[in-house]
């Protein structure tokens, strides 16, 4: 889909229109794909390269927004492998030097913190007690999840998740 996505831009198609057709390419393949991990990151891997050389235009950032809220959320149902909360991660970062997130869009800023609550429940979800926190590190944005062993027998596992 996302080949044949790029084989029907025409020499004429600037960068940005490019851009707009990868991205609508992926978000087409994403809606219509299996709850299945390498696919997620895939398709992860697929958007984030695409975004980071796009002009954050408006639809293609809001697009692009989607797809991650998506595959975040199917991430916290499925788990998430370190490459996808790495990727998924780093486009949100992407996400908060566009312009789309300073409109004041109450709809757009409840996809984007509902594609990072979904992405740190996906850092938690493949965790043992008292393993290493799984730590995402970009330029605008810092997670750590975490679980942790229950101090007594009277208590119960913790989950704890820190943004930054």
């Amino acid at each position: 889909q996302i080949v044949v996505a790029a084989t029907h831009a025409d020499a004429t198609n600037s960068i940005s229109g490019l851009s707009s057709v990868l991205t609508d390419a992926v978000a087409t393949v994403v809606a219509s794909q299996d709850a299945d991990i390498e696919l997620v990151e895939q398709a992860a891997v697929a958007i984030e390269e695409v975004f980071a050389r796009s002009d954050f235009e408006t639809a293609t950032a809001t697009t692009t927004l989607n797809i991650f809220q998506t595959l975040a959320e199917t991430s916290a149902e499925i788990g998430i492998t370190s490459i996808s909360a790495e990727t998924i991660g780093l486009g949100l970062s992407m996400m908060l030097d566009t312009p789309i997130l300073g409109k004041n869009d109450s709809n757009i800023s409840a996809k984007f913190d509902a594609s990072l609550a979904a992405l740190m429940k996906a850092q938690r979800l493949n965790l043992l007690p008292d393993e290493d926190a799984i730590l995402i590190t970009t330029k605008n944005l810092r997670t750590a999840a975490a679980r942790l062993e229950a101090s007594s027998a009277d208590s119960e596992e913790r989950q704890v998740s820190c943004l930054d």
